[in-house]
């Protein structure tokens, strides 16, 4: 996995947490285990995690990039820690290689130390992969790797019909979550943030990034001005939303930066809101769901899979402002949106996305694979 300290961005999102709890069950379970980490901009919070991850008795080995001139940056900025990570893989040739996130380096670099056994999750459903270099990409690697595993069922048929991988060469598996732990009250929240009591707040967490069209959610919100819309998270449209909101004079949206642990904020909101364009899963829906918020996101991705198509969460369309704002207004205002409905999207998280769940098919899929 590859790890990155930048300022004014989160620096583990999703699929590095899941990794972590995974590394943390498998070595629970007395499973000989090891994290190699490409870090590429390190910093605190990166040495922090890895610490912790020590101490509970994985292994963890550290691929450095070192510095190099603007050039070598800008053109070949992934070859140093390629290099190191393929002297690396070559000592563990008989180890099982469970790759996450890029497709590229990672896999190429273990073709080439000639790992045996090669695993890769396929964490998204981005539309890049439409494209003509992604799908010869993956037809070269395809014979290397040993077992795909998709986070969802939306991201495995995707890459079916995307990338031509055979489906019985992809296991669907669940992340698991732990449970949310006690926090910092509702009050205590919006007291630290500044956040009227009594205001009916909307929130997103997440990257700042186009997947996740936050513009749509500041567009809405500022057409309901009695509600109040919270944004945790930065990225590289920061900046860009902030001028927007400036520019359109719009008093009812507050920034709040991105917090490791965003999730202890969720329970701020009166509604968690998922806008995104495409989605792999979208874990910030489950640790909604088992913060017990209520749950709003797109018809995009995996989006409406995980929210049992409205059974556990209302939908909107992803392009459609008005779509929005009526759904934002019918779970205000709504009773079926009662603590029922709250209570049932929480019993199915915690059966859906447990732990034990997500081990006990890891488990069988690398066991299967390895006979």
């Amino acid at each position: 996995m590859q790890f990155s300290e930048e300022r004014g961005k989160i620096t583990f999102s999703g699929a590095e947490n899941h990794l972590f709890v995974l590394l943390d069950n498998l070595c629970r379970l007395g499973i000989d285990t090891e994290l190699i980490a490409i870090v590429t901009c390190n910093g605190p919070a990166i040495d922090q995690k890895l610490s912790s991850l020590r101490d509970k008795g994985i292994t963890v080995t550290i691929v450095n990039a070192p510095e190099s001139g603007i050039i070598h940056k800008i053109l070949f900025p992934n070859v140093p820690w390629f290099i190191g990570l393929w002297k690396t893989l070559i000592s563990r040739r008989n180890r099982l290689i469970h790759i996450h996130l890029n497709p590229v380096y990672m896999v190429l670099a273990a073709q080439l130390a000639r790992c045996p056994y090669i695993f890769f999750s396929l964490h998204n459903d981005d539309p890049a992969f439409i494209r003509l270099k992604w799908r010869l990409w993956f037809r070269f690697i395809n014979s290397s790797i040993t077992h795909y595993i998709a986070i969802t069922k939306w991201v495995k048929e995707y890459h079916v019909s995307t990338l031509g991988i055979a489906p019985d060469k992809i296991s669907v598996i669940y992340y698991g979550l732990e449970l949310a732990q006690p926090r910092k009250s509702r009050n205590q929240l919006r007291e630290q943030f500044g956040i009227p009591l009594d205001a009916y707040v909307v929130g997103f967490i997440g990257r700042l990034t186009e997947q996740k069209n936050v513009p749509l959610f500041i567009e809405a919100v500022s057409r309901i001005p009695d509600i109040k819309g919270i944004i945790v998270g930065g990225g590289e449209l920061e900046q860009a939303l902030k001028a927007m909101v400036r520019k359109s004079n719009i008093t009812n949206v507050l920034f709040l930066g991105p917090h490791h642990n965003a999730d202890e904020l969720m329970e701020m909101f009166d509604i968690f809101c998922l806008p995104s364009i495409f989605e792999g899963l979208g874990l910030v829906l489950i640790e909604a769901m088992l913060s017990k918020v209520p749950v709003i996101g797109s018809r995009a991705g995996a989006i409406p899979e995980i929210l049992g198509n409205g059974s556990y969460g209302a939908l909107f369309n992803s392009n459609d402002p008005a779509d929005l704002i009526r759904a934002l207004r019918e779970m205000r205002n709504n009773q079926s949106y009662d603590n029922d409905f709250v209570l049932k999207a929480y019993k199915h998280a915690t059966e859906a996305f447990s732990i034990d769940a997500m081990m006990k098919r890891t488990i069988e899929v690398y066991r299967k694979e390895l006979h």
